[in-house]
C-alpha cells in the first residue's frame, strides 16, 4: 500500500495556519518576514513556499512569529507550572512529529 508523500511546496493556507495568522495578513506581511526574520521567499509561480526550507524556518523561530504576542517566560511562574508547561509542549510535539530521537 502506497503512502502519500507531502507536497514539496507549502501553500499559503497551510502556512498561515502554522503561523497562526490569516491568509490576508500573510499576503501583506510575508516580504517583511523575509527581510527581518529570514522567512524563505515564496515561489514566483504563486502563493507557495518550498516546504523543506519553510519547515526548517518555522522550527528555528521562537517568539519571533507574528501570532505570538505574549511572553510565556513569566518570572512569577512557579517551577511546577513551568515543568507542566514544558511537559505539555513536549507532548504536543511528540503527538505531532512522533518520537524521533
Amino acid at each position: 500500500m502506497a503512502t502519500s508523500q507531502p507536497s514539496i511546496m507549502i501553500g499559503i493556507d497551510e502556512l498561515a495556519r502554522e503561523l497562526g495568522v490569516t491568509v490576508a495578513y500573510l499576503k501583506r506581511t510575508w516580504p517583511r518576514l523575509h527581510e527581518t526574520k529570514g522567512m524563505p521567499r515564496k515561489h514566483a509561480a504563486g502563493w507557495v513556499w518550498p516546504r523543506a526550507l519553510t519547515t526548517a524556518w518555522l522550527m528555528s523561530q521562537t517568539a519571533a512569529l507574528p501570532a505570538q504576542q505574549s511572553n510565556d517566560n513569566d518570572p512569577e511562574q512557579s517551577a511546577t507550572a513551568h515543568r507542566a508547561q514544558v511537559d505539555a509542549q513536549r507532548a504536543a510535539l511528540h503527538a505531532r512529529y512522533g518520537g524521533r530521537a
